[in-house]
């Protein structure tokens, strides 16, 4: 509950960053999905087995709606109250905002257990700890992460488009490995854009809070003294330590293990 109250729900919204949020998750698809399509295909060729498909069919509108709820609002709103809410919140309390981000997303990734999405999920992870973090605000996390499901819903309705199912049209000609990698590098430009944009309005933001500090008590958020990703580690005391390496640990052996169950 204490983490619910912080998660800025209840702030003044930005229509820029809904709309950049929108757009973005939309784009993610479109972008990233052909290049995970061709690094599987490498991975079928060792005997990786790819699951194509949501494994429920939404053949009537109840279903339909069953299934945006199911695999695009329910994960959308737990995964952004765990891993933005409180895992984020918790290292961001103590931690700089690369160390922060970095935690997030590596948390976030691994936890989804497999291999098969590890490049995408690499990616929205970056994304939306970097939303929550310099907008305090988990709403456009939620937006971003619920458009991105919603899309994948609507394309296993009405069929994915031939370019993300084969790399790029034939993935034995010399396209078929170029364009997934081009739009996979315009797709890393516009993560880098919004993370630069949203640093830039988070700066003015604390710059505005400074100059209303004096007469105020308001806190401005400091990095001095957090802890870097470098000495994250050497940082932590004893108890801390064993915690942190358990966690990781746990989560990359079940990581692991669910991935090599998908090998023949």
């Amino acid at each position: 509950i204490k983490n619910f109250s912080s998660c800025g729900l209840r702030d003044k919204v930005n229509p820029v960053c809904l709309i950049i949020a929108i757009v973005l998750a939309v784009a993610c698809v479109f972008l990233f999905e052909p290049i995970t399509t061709l690094i599987l295909k490498g991975f079928e060729s060792a005997g990786f087995k790819v699951e194509g498909d949501l494994g429920y069919e939404m053949n009537t509108w109840w279903r339909i709606i069953l299934g945006i709820i199911a695999y695009a609002l329910l994960p959308a709103v737990a995964e952004e109250l765990v891993y933005r809410g409180v895992v984020q919140k918790g290292f961001e309390s103590r931690c700089t905002a690369f160390c922060t981000i970095f935690f997030s997303t590596f948390c976030f990734t691994i936890m989804h257990g497999g291999l098969q999405q590890f490049l995408y999920q690499i990616v929205l992870g970056v994304v939306l700890a970097s939303f929550f973090y310099y907008t305090k605000n988990i709403l456009y996390s939620f937006v971003f992460h619920f458009t991105n499901n919603l899309t994948v819903v609507i394309l296993s309705l009405v069929g994915t488009p031939r370019f993300m199912e084969n790399g790029f049209f034939y993935i034995s000609d010399f396209m078929g490995y170029f364009m997934p990698i081009l739009l996979s590098l315009v797709g890393v430009g516009l993560v880098v854009l919004l993370i630069y944009y949203l640093r830039i309005k988070y700066k003015k933001s604390q710059n505005n809070l400074l100059l209303l500090s004096d007469n105020n008590n308001i806190v401005i958020e400091d990095e001095d003294g957090k802890y870097r990703l470098k000495d994250f580690y050497r940082r932590l005391n004893t108890t801390e330590r064993f915690n942190f390496m358990l966690g990781v640990g746990l989560a990359i052996i079940i990581w692991v293990v669910n991935t090599l169950s998908y090998f023949r």
